[in-house]
């Protein structure tokens, strides 16, 4: 390719960003330089600098077989919590419309949530899309509130989430969340065949198997994944989710409807609780009411340098972890078995550190 060449399709792609970047007033650019530009086949990875904070760091620009600039996709820089953010989405990222987390040339990006194209999405409908977002935030613990709420709403209604830093953080499970997302309760009666189908794929990455799901993840972020790291928030989701189903408030919202036996008996299997004589919703409630704190197993994880701020570790078996440099601030370590850990460095800045073993 000559440099005329070159620099013809050099400034093609600047024109089609700064065009895109004009049509999208939110992102109030009024400067714009390009750092560098890779290609692999027919796409095109651009990173930028501007002094607007708000606007993506890197464009993927796809180009048609007709030498035209087909697909653009804005990508938002992450820095902080970047394991914490990859879970969340691989947890969801078929069951709920999550703005894709993705490693680009060793770089962990979060594509701009107003850049999907109805077809992309899992769901397309507005009711839906919301209460898929609900099961899947109550289920990781991923709460936002207010004007704080991280999500897209587009303008046919369909609802679209993005940063997942808070995930698996939060001891509190707001009441009115549901109400927070624009969700009535009988909009969930109405539509309580979803929530249980829902559920039940939450439910079934019970049954995954630890290693094989790691390999994959490796595979998809092969720069920012460690293993040891996604182990733990792996652990965490299997290990708590009997607790989240319960203050999720989920069986709640579906009293009125007929009992689900079938749904019932495929709970008691993947989160191992027994349902037997459990006919009704107030009953597979007390039986979730009843399980107790679990006890994660983390013992010899390399969890250094992870930030782990306000995470629950009470009872957690920690024996010869490595929690060097990680941040612990907040962290409920009560009646943990830190035995042969290691903390240099650690943060433990109002962490519960009552009863643990040493």
């Amino acid at each position: 390719m000559s440099d005329l060449t070159t620099a013809h399709l050099k400034q093609g792609l600047i024109d089609a960003i700064e065009d895109y970047i004009a049509s999208r007033p939110t992102f109030f650019v009024d400067s714009l330089r390009l750092t560098s530009i890779k290609q692999q086949g027919n796409e095109y990875y651009l990173n930028i600098e501007t002094r607007d904070k708000h606007c993506p760091k890197l464009f993927r620009v796809i180009e048609s077989s007709k030498g035209d600039m087909q697909s653009i996709q804005p990508y938002f820089s992450i820095r902080r919590r970047e394991i914490r953010q990859i879970m969340s989405f691989i947890i969801g990222k078929k069951l709920c419309n999550l703005s894709e987390i993705s490693e680009f040339y060793g770089a962990l990006y979060s594509r701009f949530s107003g850049s999907y194209e109805i077809r992309e999405l899992n769901h397309v409908d507005g009711l839906l899309s919301k209460i898929a977002l609900w099961v899947h935030d109550c289920l990781t613990e991923d709460f936002d509130h207010n004007t704080s709420l991280n999500r897209h709403n587009r303008n046919d209604g369909i609802c679209i989430s993005y940063d997942f830093d808070m995930a698996f953080s939060n001891y509190y499970f707001p009441p009115f969340y549901a109400r927070e997302l624009g969700l009535s309760d009988k909009s969930i009666e109405d539509n309580c065949t979803f929530v249980i189908n829902q559920l039940e794929k939450y439910l079934q990455i019970c049954s995954d198997n630890e290693d094989r799901t790691i390999s994959q993840i490796k595979e998809w972020y092969p720069s920012t994944a460690k293993d040891d790291v996604c182990r733990y928030y792996l652990r965490n989701f299997k290990a708590y989710l009997p607790i989240r189903l319960y203050y999720g408030r989920f069986f709640q919202k579906l009293k009125t409807v007929p009992f689900d036996n079938e749904f019932a008996e495929f709970l008691g299997e993947m989160i191992k609780i027994n349902v037997t004589g459990i006919f009704t919703w107030e009953s597979l409630i007390e039986a979730l009411s009843t399980i107790t704190h679990p006890s994660l197993n983390l013992k010899h994880l390399d969890l250094s340098n992870e930030d782990l701020s306000r995470a629950d570790l009470k009872g957690a078996d920690l024996k010869d972890a490595d929690l060097t440099g990680a941040n612990l601030e907040g962290a409920d370590l009560r009646g943990a078995d830190l035995r042969g850990a290691k903390f240099s460095g650690a943060d433990i800045e109002n962490a519960k550190l009552e009863q643990v073993i040493c």
